[in-house]
């Protein structure tokens, strides 16, 4: 809270200097008449919100980065870039599921070939995409309100609308790195129809040239794009474009869909195959998707449902009063109508792919929400085209305003990012590296196991990508090797053997290290047996509440020999010059969870009545259903009176007074008894 806080009055310093400086130098605000302040405070409101949003998003960017490759990324992405290693330049141009995305492999190509496929840039790349969406509305926002309301109106929506597109409610596309796609096929479109309305005002072949390039490079990042060319050519004939130029669109829309199609395989929509969902269930699926920021505002699916409805609705009303104005009236709002339709058709279209194997709902998720708000905030700029009450100015923008506030607690949750998951995806990395078949940890980045094994080999064995991180770059060679160097001594142990279902060569552990004096934990450990000798390795980071300050990542997951599990260990940390020998862990022990809320400390109750949770495994599940008291590590004993079976993990009371979690909770162990 106190972190949140802090960057709330940073952003209002930055705010407030920016908003000077624009006021005093670059004159953004224009000449504000006498008796205007109170448009510049709403100007200001919404800067600030602008603000918050980017700088979320961009906080949100970075603390959710991971550098291991995400499902589609193992084929996609390192499997493209190693044919063409070869040669194979077909890779480029092959299909990924049913859609091209040409333009999404050559980012791919520089992420793996200059910057060694860490997925950085790839993220980097997706925000700058963000930030050139924004700048798109700019372009759109000054030619549909700069030249006929206030300035202050026209960079009042602008803001408002460029914050719904820096939304953290697209939080899968700006933390994927494969999710290129998803801004290239707004991005792109929405300056094709820009340069169309160029080519229009002014009757010139090069801009509708432009445009026409802009809608193949989308065409060619996702299949959805194909109907760029076709709405531009439709909106050419209703604006009475010379002949030849609406020609000349069919044209290359017709060779672009043809080109497309070369392989065959037409415009295959995955995830339908063998299915036709109904004409019912379909629309639902399209009214949800458009509505989805406000079930990521409520949690609740029949507002976006309604949202959606009133979406369409709204552009219905608007499109009524733009045929009466003239539809050639203003090129540019047509443009944007017809941006608004691609982003209508795109919803429906990904709702006939997916509906029938996934269900109504699946519109909702994160990965849809890039071209959803794009659409709200192209409706916004041209709702507000054609508002010329000073008071009716008001209320658009407090009505913009108000959601985006509803939107902020989407924003806070960018600063909290899952430390669990991100950890387990290292942790499969370094299962893929030591080819280790940990079923249940390489489904976090990737199903089925043996599928991804094989994907994985080649990287591997190239040390592609994550495989060439220090962490993991010389596991495999270091397996078997003497260590002799000695560390000083630390704390640490372990506290959890899991056997594996389909590998009985290894045994996952976990634990915890860190150096006591400095008060670090290892992100890398080395497992060796009393001989010294590598017997597994681990990874660490893994958030453990019972500490605090720089120790409380101090968790280690990994993997060791199953005939080494059962002896004594030696823990050593690659990356803090420390080590530590831990004696075996038996069945009948078990270690309270490292979690720390309200109600628990360290994996005991705290106040509230005499228990501790652990995590529900078969293992433990087990040992518990047949002991009847526990030795904690503090000496007592209590009586076990009931086991509490709960979804991922076990509660177990005892009997006598609440425990002390700081004294016998994680990483404290405790001893089963009959």
């Amino acid at each position: 809270m106190v972190a949140v806080c802090r960057l709330a009055i940073a952003n209002a310093t930055l705010t407030a200097g920016a908003l000077r400086c624009c006021h005093i130098r670059t004159r953004l605000l224009k000449r504000f008449p006498r008796g205007s302040s109170k448009e510049a405070v709403a100007v200001c409101a919404l800067a600030f919100l602008a603000m918050w949003f980017l700088t979320t998003t961009l906080l949100g960017v970075a603390r959710h980065y991971s550098p291991v490759p995400f499902w589609d990324m193992w084929d996609g992405y390192l499997g493209t870039y190693l044919r063409v290693e070869t040669g194979d330049l077909w890779a480029i141009w092959e299909r990924h599921n049913d859609t091209r995305i040409v333009l999404p492999k050559l980012l791919y190509l520089i992420d793996l070939g200059v910057f060694g496929g860490l997925g950085w840039f790839l993220l980097a790349t997706h925000v700058v995409l963000m930030l050139f969406i924004c700048g798109m509305l700019l372009l759109y926002a000054n030619r549909l309100i700069g030249g006929t309301g206030p300035r202050w109106f026209m960079w009042g929506i602008f803001l408002g609308a460029a914050s719904l597109c820096m939304s953290w409610t697209q939080r899968d596309n700006l933390t994927w790195g494969f999710q290129s796609m998803m801004f290239l096929s707004v991005l792109l479109p929405l300056a094709a129809f820009y340069c169309f309305a160029l080519a229009v005002e002014r009757d010139d072949w090069g801009w509708l040239t432009a445009a026409w390039v802009l809608a193949t490079g989308a065409s060619l990042s996702m299949i959805n794009c194909l109907a760029v060319l076709p709405l531009m050519a439709l909106l050419g004939m209703l604006l009475r474009l010379h002949w030849r130029k609406v020609v000349g669109t069919w044209a290359v829309a017709g060779a672009l869909v043809a080109l497309y199609m070369s392989d065959g395989i037409g415009v295959a929509a995955s995830g339908s195959a063998g299915s036709t969902p109904g004409l019912l269930p379909m629309t639902v699926f399209t009214l949800k998707s458009l509505g989805g920021p406000l079930f990521f505002v409520s949690g609740r699916p029949i507002l976006a449902l309604l949202g959606g409805v009133i979406l369409v609705l709204l552009f219905a009303v608007l499109a009524a009063l733009h045929w009466r104005l003239g539809l050639r009236s203003n090129p540019f709002r047509a443009a944007l109508f017809g941006f608004v339709l691609f982003g209508f058709a795109t919803a429906g279209g990904v709702a006939v792919a997916r509906t029938a194997a996934w269900g109504v709902d699946y519109g909702l998720t994160s990965r849809y929400m890039t071209s959803v708000l794009s659409v709200w905030a192209a409706l916004a700029i041209l709702a507000a085209s054609f508002v010329r009450l000073d008071r009716t100015r008001w209320g658009h923008t407090t009505l913009l305003g108000l959601l985006l506030v509803m939107l902020l607690p989407s924003q806070v949750a960018a600063l909290h990012p899952p430390v669990e998951d991100l950890r387990d995806r290292m942790l499969a990395a370094l299962a893929l590296k030591m080819e280790v078949n940990d079923e249940e940890v390489l489904s976090r980045i990737r199903s089925p196991s043996l599928e991804l094994a094989l994907l994985a080999r080649e990287p591997s064995q190239k040390k592609l990508s994550i495989f060439g991180s220090p962490e993991l770059v010389d596991v495999k060679d270091l397996m078997g090797s003497m260590q002799r160097h000695r560390g000083i001594e630390c704390a640490g142990d372990i506290v959890r053997l899991t056997p594996l279902i389909k590998d009985r060569s290894y045994v996952r552990i976990e634990g915890w290290l860190m150096d006591e004096y400095s008060r670090l934990a290892p992100s890398s450990v080395m497992i060796l047996d009393a001989n010294r000798r590598v017997v597994g390795f681990a990874v660490g980071g893994y958030r453990a509440d019972a500490f605090d300050g720089r120790a409380i990542h101090a968790r280690i997951k990994g993997y060791v020999r199953s005939e080494s599990a059962t002896a004594t260990l030696l823990l050593k940390s690659r990356d803090v010059n420390c080590e530590v020998s831990v004696d075996p862990i038996g069945p009948n022990i078990v270690v309270p969870e490292a979690h720390s809320d309200r109600n628990w400390i360290a994996g005991v109750a705290r106040n509230w009545g005499a228990a501790f949770f652990v995590r529900r495994t078969p293992e433990y599940l087990k040992a518990l259903q047949s002991a009847g008291r526990v030795r904690l590590s503090n000496g007592e004993v209590r009586r076990v009176q009931r086991v509490d079976l709960t979804d991922g993990t076990l509660i177990v009371h005892v009997d006598g007074p609440p425990m002390n979690g700081e004294l016998v909770g994680f990483p404290r162990k405790i001893e089963l008894l009959p």
